[in-house]
């Protein structure tokens, strides 16, 4: 608390994480790019909470991923590259408005064991394996465009898994 604001910063060829939020942490990014980062480029745990816009997720196994009661708010980022793009697990929140989601090897997005992912005009496309997977949790989308994915552009592997459209 009160956070810090990183901008205009590019964090590369990180061992694990590209930037890890923990407990209260509380981290503002802009205009910012995390690349080739082995676990994660942005990972966010306990109740950590980030706010990115204009930012580039890049070259790891999962862009972004979140778990906890962790909360994420991104905003015409660019997720691209990666094993899984966005993912968010055990009650955790993600929200993207604009942006996209492409060309990850595996999924574009993915909630497990109670996570949300919403998405508000985001593209997601030219992923490996589906655009969006609802394994346990929760994905709301209004607009945008799910495009020429691998396998499917929604799917839902179990009755625990939601997808659906709001607005």
């Amino acid at each position: 608390q009160p956070g810090i604001t990183l901008r205009d910063l590019t964090i590369s060829s990180s061992a694990q994480y590209g930037l890890l939020v923990v407990g209260a942490g509380a981290v503002t990014l802009q205009n910012c790019t995390i690349t080739n980062t082995r676990e994660a480029a942005l990972a966010l745990t306990e109740t950590g909470r980030a706010t990115a816009t204009n930012c580039t997720l890049t070259g790891a196994n999962f862009g972004a991923i979140s778990d906890g009661s962790s909360n994420g708010n991104l905003t015409n980022c660019t997720i691209t590259g990666n094993g899984i793009g966005v993912q968010a697990r055990a009650g955790s929140t993600i929200r993207l408005t604009g942006g996209n989601v492409s060309r990850n090897r595996q999924s574009g997005m993915l909630v497990t064991t109670g996570g949300s992912i919403s998405g508000n005009g985001v593209t997601i496309s030219d992923n490996g394996l589906h655009g969006v997977a609802a394994r346990s949790g929760r994905i709301t989308l209004n607009g945008g465009t799910v495009t020429n994915n691998a396998q499917f552009g929604l799917y839902c592997e179990s009755a625990t898994g939601v997808i659906e459209r709001s607005g």
